[in-house]
């Protein structure tokens, strides 16, 4: 997924703590083993 598909998936948890950034690479990293 791109960046910006991760964003709107997470756009309905509001997120106080500012990790979004480190979720994305998360998924990002997950989705590239996955392949």
């Amino acid at each position: 997924p791109t960046d910006s598909q991760i964003k709107e998936a997470l756009a309905d948890n509001l997120c106080r703590c500012g990790t979004h950034a480190r979720i994305v690479r998360a998924v990002k990293r997950a989705s590239e083993s996955m392949a």
